[in-house]
């Protein structure tokens, strides 16, 4: 987890609901900012897979052991998408994505994270429960 900016992924206290989510359910987002940072603007960059960021913006919503938390929320519909954050240090820009722990990172190793957004009027069809479903990948016996 990078030193000046916190984000994981995995953890509640960063994002609500864990992992996939119902279309049409709102999702919050924590990220933490060392308060000797002094950000200008916060965004949370959002995108549908193919498609081009949108930032919505992310507001302060308190301190916690040295760092400032900014809070932001969606809402979307059925789909993949990608997000990040991007911070306005004064004129010193910041993508904060993650690592491979799902973590937050800075730089050249930062990637953006994954959301999937489900449909929740999706039903598994009776001929596939209780069954048993084997993904064979050819590059591995290459």
């Amino acid at each position: 987890m990078d030193a000046d900016f916190r984000f994981c992924a995995c953890s509640p206290a960063f994002k609500r609901p864990f992992g996939a989510v119902r279309a049409g359910e709102r999702i919050q987002f924590h990220l933490k900012i060392r308060r000797t940072l002094y950000p200008y603007h916060v965004w949370l960059a959002v995108r549908e897979d193919g498609g081009a960021f949108r930032l919505p913006p992310m507001s302060w919503c308190g301190l916690e052991e040295g760092f400032n938390v900014y809070e932001g929320e969606l809402t979307l519909s059925v789909g993949l998408y990608f997000y990040r954050f991007e911070v306005d240090l004064f004129g010193r820009w910041v993508k904060v994505g993650g690592d491979e722990d799902l973590e937050s990172s800075v730089g050249g190793e930062a990637e953006d994270f994954q959301l999937t957004v489900y449909d929740p009027a999706f039903r598994t069809p009776d001929w596939f429960k209780g069954g048993f479903l084997y993904q064979i990948l050819v590059d591995r016996f290459c």
